[in-house]
């Protein structure tokens, strides 16, 4: 029998199921997932022996990576085929396959076994033992329609093949598949593209077109989506951060840290709008900007700066981030981690966080800025100026604010009194930023709110938009900011709807978390100036029953 004859293996099963698979069905065919975990999957085989560390000859078929594929496919059948060098440094090739189907029962077996829908190519004669986990029989000989792909190949590297390829279901305005592949490319692995491990070619046979991601060609691709303030979808990067992270790898000053750590830096205007940021690079590959204890607020007395952190095999806070960022490689979760390994991680961070700020330096408490052709008069009497504060309203309250209703609440000793109605209940403000443009609609107006912080379930936030008058404590007569009346409030998962349908109510509120997140709010009226509108968060906690 030659060994090198594969089939596809079917494992039996006890849970009957049809064409619909939950796990195909978590990816919507967009190009981002599809594209940075099949690159993602394609790295660690350049990276490691073989490919990622699932043994000496696993394939790779069962992990999140390899049905990202299935996004791309119509046909829901994937194929493999990787080059790879032994421990002894010999090149060696490996292969794998994987379709869906649905469960079906074994005609010819007098049982009726039910047949799982998963199929996965192997060895023939082999498929039982490798379901048992005992013997990875996969083909060490890649198909035919493979092989030519990987004979190109000068050293390691992996092909794939998408049978039924939908075009990502891209609409026809959009850029074509070779433009789309070669941005996610290069926004989510430019550290792995600009240290020359990691180049991606992208053929496409249909329009006779190549595209090649490369160092000298990453700030080329990643211009065009450098204005890009709003991710194609949460937790993914967006282009506005995905260029400035390849200018920090580009221009910025490198500094050597632990062993398989290091950091570039980049210096900013301490006048311009640009956050500080420390985007965190995991093997080459984009993990997370918001990474809790290098965010914004961490670097508050520290002058502003943009900076890239690359972790590499080696280093123990790459295992600790690998250990936190979940199968979509992306986002640093402390919840994965046991309580030892949170320790670990929060002392890595933090002592990243101290050379930053050594490396950096501090700002200045009063920073002075004389505008061109302003003149300046010099005298012996000093004279302190008094506080000048904003004339908004306190975070608990609010002018006409819908009152809390009376009834009845239980004190400490169990005894019930009678609750007085009147305003909201008093609150603080989380730590948030957030920015605005204009809906669909007139009197819509979309925000992204990045919210800093962890927003127990026990609070509320109450929600409000106010124009500002541009006034101060230094007018002779400040004016009032002006509150916006809301109709209705949503983020995407819940919403809030104002039961006053024309007089709407100066507060919504919804169950926000933290991090990224999109705001739409429906006002009772068009507003005009848009730049004049700022979004306010109060936190309170809910009331009990």
């Amino acid at each position: 029998m030659d060994e090198e004859r594969s089939d596809l293996y079917f494992g039996v099963t006890h849970q009957p199921c049809g064409f619909t698979s939950g796990v195909v069905a978590q990816f919507d065919g967009s190009e981002e997932p599809v594209v940075r975990e099949l690159i993602q999957n394609s790295l660690d085989a350049l990276l490691t022996q073989g490919n990622t560390s699932k043994g000496d000859q696993g394939a790779g078929s069962f992990g999140l990576g390899h049905h990202a594929a299935f996004g791309a496919s119509d046909l829901r059948y994937v194929l493999y085929a990787a080059r790879f060098r032994t421990e002894d440094g010999e090149l060696a090739s490996i292969a794998s396959g994987h379709t869906i189907l649905a469960s079906h029962r074994d005609t010819d077996s007098p049982s009726g076994s039910i047949f799982a829908a998963d199929g996965y190519w192997f060895r023939r004669g082999q498929g039982e033992s490798a379901f048992d986990g005992t013997d990875s029989s996969y083909p060490s000989e890649p198909p035919s329609m493979l092989a030519p792909h990987l004979d190109d190949m000068h050293d390691t590297g992996t092909v794939v093949c998408v049978a039924g390829f939908n075009d990502f279901r891209r609409d026809e305005d959009d850029p074509v598949s070779a433009e789309l592949i070669c941005c996610v490319a290069a926004a989510n692995f430019s550290v792995a593209v600009h240290e020359s491990n990691l180049i991606v070619r992208v053929k496409d046979e249909r329009q006779d077109l190549e595209l090649d991601v490369t160092r000298e060609n990453l700030g080329r691709i990643l211009k065009p989506i450098s204005g890009q303030r709003r991710a194609p979808k949460q937790g993914q990067i967006r282009g506005e951060l995905a260029y400035n992270a390849w200018k920090t790898i580009s221009e910025g000053l490198s500094i050597e840290l632990a062993e398989g750590e290091s950091l570039r830096i980049r210096h900013l205007p301490t006048s311009g709008q640009q956050p500080t940021r420390v985007h965190v690079f995991r093997r080459g590959m984009w993990i997370d900007s918001q990474v809790q204890g290098l965010r914004d607020s961490d670097f508050a007395k520290a002058l502003p700066f943009d900076a890239v952190l690359m972790l590499d095999q080696g280093s123990d806070l790459e295992e600790l981030v690998r250990s936190a960022e979940g199968p979509e490689h992306r986002g640093v979760d402390r919840k994965r981690l046991d309580e030892g390994q949170k320790g670990e991680l929060r002392k890595c961070l933090e002592e990243i966080a101290r050379r930053l700020r050594r490396e950096v330096g501090k700002r200045e408490d009063r920073e002075e800025f004389t505008p061109p052709g302003f003149a300046s008069i010099f005298g012996h009497e000093l004279r302190a100026a008094e506080p000048a504060l904003r004339p908004r309203l306190p975070s608990g309250g609010g002018q006409d604010l819908k009152p809390v209703e009376g009834g009845e609440v239980e004190t400490k000793a169990g005894e019930k009194k009678i609750r007085r109605a009147g305003v909201p209940r008093p609150g603080s403000v989380p730590s948030y930023r957030s920015s605005s443009r204009p809906g669909k609609e007139a009197q819509v107006v979309e925000f992204h709110l990045v919210v800093d912080e962890e927003i127990a379930e026990s609070f509320e936030v109450g929600i409000r938009l106010r124009l500002v008058s541009g006034s101060d404590g230094t007018c002779e007569q400040p004016l009032s900011d002006i509150w916006v009346p809301l109709l209705e409030v949503s983020d995407g998962k819940s919403s809030q709807r104002s039961e006053d349908s024309h007089g709407g109510d100066l507060e919504l509120t919804l169950p926000l978390g933290s991090g990224e997140q999109q705001l739409t709010i429906t006002t009772t009226a068009p507003i005009s100036q848009l730049e004049l509108l700022e979004l306010d968060l109060v936190r309170r906690q809910l009331m009990s029953e």
